[in-house]
């Protein structure tokens, strides 16, 4: 395996804004398991939900021109 080696390395953006929507998907599925007064029952729905995000800004961000080496690098940050 390289050094360098990024994941998505060969991921388009149309595939990250696809691997997005499941994620929003799943965050939206996993928010009927939330429990009124149990704040960390929400965890699990954010952190789908925010990953999603994170997908759909690699994408826009790929989509515009910015290199994945660029994109892991501010992963690291």
């Amino acid at each position: 395996m390289r050094a360098n080696y990024y994941p998505g390395d060969g991921a388009s953006p149309y595939d990250m804004n696809r691997l997005a929507d499941f994620y929003r998907d799943a965050a939206h599925r996993s928010s009927g398991s939330i429990q009124i007064g149990d704040p960390l029952s929400a965890g699990p729905m954010c952190l789908l939900a925010i990953h999603s995000i994170e997908l759909n800004l690699s994408a826009y961000l790929l989509l515009h021109g910015v290199t994945w080496a660029a994109i892991a690098r501010w992963a690291t940050i």
